[in-house]
């Protein structure tokens, strides 16, 4: 779109004419009853050119009087009406018109660990970190996107959104020890974010007596809760996996490892 521009424009818009009568709405008249065609002037024009150009420019973009759609890509541009969802990673391609998004990401839960002895568990892996931000891609073509893994007997991968914004994982609970429990994972901070959550740390494996032992608690992350395991030494305790996105797995004892739960991220505009 671009303003009017025949050889009859003007540099500065006039003045408008005081109203005439109270404002209402065109009509092509009636002779009959002496009632006349309504008369649209550059006034009438003015007022409607500047009300879709103030659109155009309040998006950011740029009049362009080759491109008739400017109206429609500064209003998709201007309000959220798509989404794109990665569970794992690859590129976002910034839609045409669109000036500005919403990300937000989880980082990858860490591992929680086991023990070798049966009586003393691992600690539960740290919940992945949750950012957020409203990123100006302005002129960008397309943006590489990393959805961080779950860990297995480690921590989460960090997800990230270009160099924007990183949510990072959540680290491994400690081993259990013969003598001594496992240490809760820490949960992964965020770098870049407007908003940012850490995830949450997971606890150390519990002994509560000769028959019934914990596994130290899974960290959650932002929106997710945390998981646990608990049993007997001499049956062994099977992990429990991470709460997607983001959750930390418990600890265990034995072969019972479990992953923590993938990342992810969200992008809307």
């Amino acid at each position: 779109m671009q303003r009017i521009a025949n050889g009859t424009q003007v540099s500065v818009m006039p003045t408008p004419a005081a109203a005439v009568g109270t404002p209402g709405y065109a009509t092509n008249g009636n002779p009959a009853a002496g009632q006349e065609a309504t008369i649209f002037g550059a006034d009438d024009f003015n007022r409607i050119q500047e009300e879709l150009v103030s659109v155009i420019l309040g998006a950011g973009l740029t009049l362009n009087g080759s491109d008739n759609a400017q109206l429609l890509a500064a209003l998709k541009g201007m309000f959220r009406v798509g989404m794109a969802v990665f569970t794992s990673s690859g590129t976002f391609t910034v839609p045409a018109g669109v000036t500005k998004v919403k990300v937000r990401a989880w980082g990858g839960g860490g591992s929680g660990r086991s023990t070798s002895d049966g009586q003393y568990p691992g600690g539960g892996g740290g919940g992945g970190g949750y950012g957020e931000s409203v990123i100006d891609v302005s002129g960008i073509p397309s943006i590489p996107v990393t959805v961080g893994a779950g860990g297995l007997n480690g921590p989460g991968g960090s997800s990230s959104f270009g160099a924007y914004l990183t949510a990072n994982g959540g680290s491994a609970g400690g081993a259990g020890t013969a003598g001594a429990t496992g240490a809760g994972g820490s949960g992964g901070g965020v770098s870049g974010a407007q908003i940012a959550i850490p995830g949450s740390s997971a606890s150390p494996g519990i002994v509560y007596s000769s028959t019934v032992v914990e596994g130290g608690n899974g960290g959650a992350a932002f929106g997710g809760q945390p998981v646990r395991a608990a049993g007997s030494p001499a049956a062994g305790i099977t992990g429990s996996p991470g709460i997607f996105p983001g959750g930390g797995s418990s600890g265990c004892t034995g072969s019972g490892l479990a992953a923590g739960a993938n990342g992810l991220v969200i992008i809307e505009w």
